[in-house]
């Protein structure tokens, strides 16, 4: 018999984001490059944000730059803007984030730096009765101070829109590689999780450090946890982005998927 003893280390690193400061006993992460020219994620039409009274989106991403108006996550119709179900994007090339339910928006006062993994949660509590409240953005476990413009409503809006990763739908029509859309976000993003409850900022923490959660979380809706293929390898045969829960699969657009970028790459914490 042959006795293995395996010895796993963790280097600890510190990430700054606005003042607040955290520590991850990671030591690094696979997820999903987007190279901020045309690569994007589809989920096409999916209803499971419609009418519901509260949600939580949640990932950890990285990004090269933080360009006006590009686009992390979003679900809307491209022409009725006033019925955006989530929407959330940077509003200058400062780091501050945007998050929109329909017209309605809060956005940051704090920034995240750029090229350091964030982890970043956006929570709609349609039973608050402030709209700061039914809103709220944090940065790595961390209430964020926001401005609010507009009043959300007390339900998610309908609409029949792309759900997209990395850009928004501005067309009709359904997307493909020769209408990836508009504000093409340069990131890394891993673990991107939609709940269909309003967590807290203590269930934030208590997870966002957690990596292939159970599937069987209850409010979990849809989990893409980004860490298909060979990190950094070639991965030229994946043309969908594995959902775990529901089995709604996304569609990998324009991706090169071999080597270092537009491609599963490991990238240290």
């Amino acid at each position: 018999m042959i006795l293995c003893v395996c010895l796993i280390t963790f280097t600890y690193t510190k990430a700054q984001v606005s003042g607040t400061p955290y520590i991850v006993g990671i030591t690094d992460i696979v997820g999903l490059d987007f190279d901020g020219i045309n690569d994007f994620v589809t989920v096409g039409n999916t209803t499971v944000l419609n009418g519901l009274s509260s949600y939580t989106i949640e990932y950890w991403g990285r990004f090269a730059n933080f360009n006006q108006w590009t686009t992390m996550i979003s679900k809307m119709h491209a022409i009725y803007q006033a019925n955006r179900s989530a929407h959330i994007q940077f509003g200058s090339s400062d780091g501050e984030i945007y998050a929109f339910i329909g017209d309605s928006y809060n956005y940051t006062i704090n920034k995240i730096l750029p090229n350091q993994w964030t982890h970043i949660a956006v929570v709609f509590d349609g039973s608050q009765a402030v709209n700061s409240d039914r809103l709220k953005i944090y940065f790595n476990g961390v209430l964020q101070p926001i401005i609010n413009v507009g009043a959300f409503p007390a339900t998610v809006p309908s609409n029949s829109g792309s759900f997209t990763i990395g850009t928004e739908c501005n067309t009709t029509s359904p997307m493909n590689s020769s209408t990836p859309g508009i504000g093409l976000c340069d990131m890394t993003m891993a673990e991107l999780r939609v709940w269909n409850l309003a967590k807290t900022q203590a269930q934030i923490t208590a997870s966002k450090d957690s990596f292939n959660i159970p599937i069987t979380s209850p409010g979990l809706m849809l989990y893409y946890s980004m860490n298909q293929g060979i990190p950094n390898g070639n991965n030229t045969g994946l043309t969908t982005l594995t959902e775990s829960v529901s089995g709604i699969n996304g569609t990998l657009y324009n991706f090169g998927l071999n080597g270092s970028i537009s491609n599963f790459i490991l990238v240290p914490f």
